[in-house]
């Protein structure tokens, strides 16, 4: 494994990693500014808070890796902090879509959910626990040749970005599987043309299922760019893709917004529509306002799936009353 030296030393503000670990850290502040807009901090919001960390501190310290000269010892506990951090922003993504279906499913498809959704995650954290394994005793022995360390590591790398996809891929299917329930139910609600196209823009499953793209692209590229001996384009092509999964917690973030507005807004409806809120509380059969309201909460908090369908038809179905 080839190192920089001071003699060739690139400015840090010069490098890819630089501006993928400023990225990182305006992220982590953006997550803090959405905690306040929401008021409390909750499992959701720290996911894409910790992932944009880990790309913080991954991209810097590979840069102290990667350009310059240290001893061994210095280099290899760098190659270990960035590898953990690495993980945590490409292995903890999942758990935005993990979070939200422990929320709601139930029966064997719970089962299902976490049985395949742990079972990938070990092989994960297995694969690259090996890569770093490997990393660090080259870095300390150098008892392997360039060629041959490089086989393995691109292969244990094919196989470590493999089940990040199908983990991605599986919350995909589950989410998307609940959404097709509600937009059955869209037909009763009236949602056509504009209104449709809109429900679609406000709907979880279809924002957190993007991310199942995203993992499968970064396989892909990955593997053409070890066929390819890393040549340019299917470097940078790569690195393009793993550039779009560094901001994806953008779009959890506007999740997690969105949410709340589509909850507010659910709620002004019900209000106008049973005039006012002591007659929303009565209409849904509590006389207890601070309880009612926390129960919405919670289901604000896990998101769940088809709320917003089913309170438009909850709407319309009392109109028609």
């Amino acid at each position: 494994m080839a190192y920089g030296t001071t003699t060739d030393l690139v400015p840090y503000f010069d490098t890819s990693w630089a501006v993928l670990s400023t990225i990182g850290i305006c992220l982590v502040f953006i997550g803090v500014m959405v905690a306040g807009i929401r008021g409390k901090v909750s499992a959701l919001i720290l996911v894409p808070i910790v992932v944009s960390a880990g790309c913080a501190v991954g991209n810097g310290v590979h840069y102290y890796e990667a350009f310059l000269e240290c001893p061994p010892i210095n280099q290899a506990v760098a190659l270990v902090s960035a590898d953990i951090a690495y993980t945590i922003q490409e292995a903890g993504l999942p758990f935005y879509g993990y979070i939200i279906l422990t929320g709601f499913l139930a029966g064997s498809s719970r089962i299902i959910f976490l049985t395949l959704f742990w079972s990938l995650m070990v092989v994960i954290l297995a694969i690259r626990t090996a890569i770093i394994v490997i990393n660090v005793r080259v870095i300390l022995n150098r008892h392997l040749s360039l060629a041959l360390y490089s086989t393995i590591i691109s292969r244990l790398h094919i196989g470590y970005f493999l089940p990040i996809a199908i983990t991605e891929s599986i919350s995909a299917i589950f989410l998307l599987k609940t959404f097709r329930s509600t937009l059955q139910q869209s037909t009763s609600c009236g949602l056509r043309g504009g209104k449709l196209f809109r429900h679609l823009m406000r709907s979880t499953e279809i924002r957190v299922a993007t991310l199942a793209l995203v993992g499968i692209a970064r396989t892909i590229t990955f593997s053409f760019n070890m066929i390819g001996n890393n040549s340019p384009v299917s470097k940078q092509l790569d690195t393009f893709v793993y550039s779009v999964g560094a901001l994806f917690p953008i779009v959890l973030f506007i999740d997690i917004i969105a949410t709340r507005q589509a909850y507010d807004d659910d709620s002004n409806v019900r209000c106008n529509t049973f005039g006012g809120p002591a007659a929303v509380d009565q209409a849904a059969g509590s006389s207890d306002r601070p309880a009612t309201k926390s129960t919405c909460e919670h289901h604000e908090d896990e998101i769940f799936a088809s709320r917003h369908v089913m309170r438009n038809d909850e709407v319309l179905r009392q109109q028609a009353v």
